[in-house]
């Protein structure tokens, strides 16, 4: 008796859970517990975790819109199920929602089970594998892009009433008046993080090659990464003057976005990317990689451009075209800002996301119970203490 009433006194909490990771999936799920603090009384979690060996930059800061913030930090040397334990420990107790971005949870649930209705924010391709491998664990899948979506629910034929497409949101900054449009030198900007798949040493071939045709330009590269200290030594080689620059605080990346005239944006692999959002709503067009993804929602031939992936001479002649045509430049920098805002604005958008979170209980499936899944290496193992996992493991690296 003194258990159940224990259980019907917990409070419903949401938990996002997250790789403490730079990124748009960090954004994103930051962007939904802001808009959650007008649209729901449920408290908000935010669990991080970090694998120690991984490379990129990680976010490692506090979350204002949270309630509550763990961060749970393991190596690999550590057995998984002690991790999943300690992880479980972190998770507010009870009924609620869970909202997955990556396998980690996944794992997590397939082995712990949960009681909280899971919630896949499905944002590209990759995450849709995962649907499919991890479908019997996971209650609701939720695409924020349309090619996602049409992708899931052929990927899942049997699970359509799960599936939901919620385009995501941002706040719409105030956009400033742009004075340098006539200004005889163009403004082009990256934003992303530094990885070789978001296409950054395309940015430097493109410069060569802007150079070549006399066209001048001004870079500003945004964001942080693993492969940013290259991508710095491959530029400066021959050109000195381009801008790297990570701004601390949102209103200082939307005050260098408001002076830049251009975003280019060579990416191999994309979901849906809030780098482009966060740019069109200032009024930054786009010339971006026609890949099979979100970005045709975003980019039209009224706003931006697309261009064959790794197809610098395409990007070079936008651009040249932009610069020569300040006109046009000027006509879709405000068809960027006025289709963002009209149809991507965070709390029309994510209030679609919380009125379903608000329905957590009627969408939990009664199917996803713990399995037990054997996951990792022979060492990891529900029964052996990680302390003689860990005395093994560095002994084994050490030989």
């Amino acid at each position: 008796m003194g258990k159940s009433s224990n259980k019907m006194s917990l409070k419903p909490s949401i938990s996002y859970v997250i790789n403490d990771k730079l990124g748009g999936i960090t954004s994103l799920n930051i962007a939904l517990a802001k808009a959650g603090q007008k649209q729901t009384k449920i408290e908000q979690h935010f669990a991080f975790y970090h694998y120690k060996q991984s490379v990129g930059s990680r976010f490692n800061t506090i979350v204002q819109e949270a309630n509550k913030q763990t961060m749970l930090e393991y190596s690999k040397l550590d057995n998984i199920y002690f991790v999943f334990k300690k992880f479980k420990k972190q998770l507010p107790p009870g009924a609620g929602v869970l909202v997955s971005n990556d396998i980690f949870e996944l794992h997590y649930i397939e082995s712990f089970g949960t009681e909280k209705t899971v919630y896949q924010i499905v944002h590209d391709d990759y995450n849709l594998e995962l649907s499919q491998k991890f479908e019997p664990y996971i209650d609701v899948f939720i695409a924020h892009s349309l090619y996602i979506y049409n992708n899931l629910i052929k990927t899942l034929p049997n699970r359509h009433e799960s599936c939901f497409y919620l385009p995501y949101g941002i706040e719409i900054p105030e956009a400033a008046e742009k004075a340098k449009l006539n200004a005889d030198t163009l403004n082009l900007m990256f934003l992303g993080r530094m990885t070789t798949e978001k296409g950054i040493f395309d940015l430097p071939e493109i410069d060569k090659l802007l150079k070549e045709r006399k066209i001048s330009v001004n870079w500003t590269v945004i964001g942080r990464g693993p492969e940013k200290q290259k991508l710095f030594d491959i530029w400066k080689k021959f050109n000195q003057e381009v801008v790297f620059i990570s701004p601390d605080t949102k209103e200082e990346l939307n005050q260098i976005i408001n002076e830049q005239d251009v975003f280019v944006f060579p990416t191999r692999f994309e979901g849906f990317p809030v780098a482009l959002l966060e740019t069109m709503a200032l009024g930054v067009v786009p010339i971006v990689s026609d890949i099979p993804s979100g970005i045709p929602e975003l980019v039209t031939p009224e706003n931006g451009f697309l261009v064959h992936k790794q197809d610098i001479k395409g990007f070079v002649e936008k651009i040249q075209f932009l610069d020569g045509n300040r006109n046009i430049l000027k006509d879709k920098a405000l068809n960027s800002k006025e289709f963002v805002a009209s149809n991507y604005e965070l709390n029309n958008n994510m209030a679609a996301y919380h009125q379903l979170f608000a329905q957590y209980k009627e969408l939990k499936q009664e199917n996803n119970s713990i399995q037990h899944i054997q996951f990792g290496s022979r060492l990891d193992k529900w029964y052996l203490p990680n302390f003689i996992v860990r005395i093994i493991r560095k002994f084994i690296y050490k030989i």
